[in-house]
């Protein structure tokens, strides 16, 4: 995309003109989305930021997320998303992946997951207590 016609909500990366420029962010919060998270979104190979919050998405929280190799922020806080949180994500927040789902399941960890407190913002999950296994 053109540095002139920007659009809300997407950031590019511009390499000295000599890649075409790639979404380094995306920001999708409160845009009223529903449905599941498609695959597609795994072909922004350079995304560091994906804010999918605030939004009526629904379905497991999808393991390709965590092929996006860049990905440092993921927030999916305030949607209706079931299941488990994928382990090969909690695996990349030891890498420095800061997840946001603050509609989270303590049943949703792995049981092998070695995941710290400061991994994963709880938000306002409203959870009674929070105990967490340290591997």
């Amino acid at each position: 995309m053109p540095r002139a016609y920007s659009w809300d909500g997407i950031t590019c990366s511009y390499d000295n003109g000599t890649v075409s420029p790639r979404i380094v962010a995306l920001n999708l919060s409160s845009s009223g989305l529903a449905g599941v998270i498609v695959p597609d979104i795994s072909r922004l190979e350079r995304l560091q930021v994906l804010d999918l919050s605030n939004n009526n998405l629904s379905g497991p929280v999808p393991a390709f997320l965590a092929q996006l190799q860049f990905l440092r922020i993921l927030d999916l806080s305030n949607n209706q998303l079931t299941g488990p949180i994928p382990s090969e994500l909690v695996a990349r927040t030891r890498d420095g992946l800061s997840l946001q789902y603050h509609t989270f399941v303590f049943s949703s960890l792995p049981p092998d997951s070695s995941i710290r407190v400061t991994d994963i913002d709880f938000g306002s999950s409203n959870l009674p207590c929070l105990l967490v296994h340290s591997g």
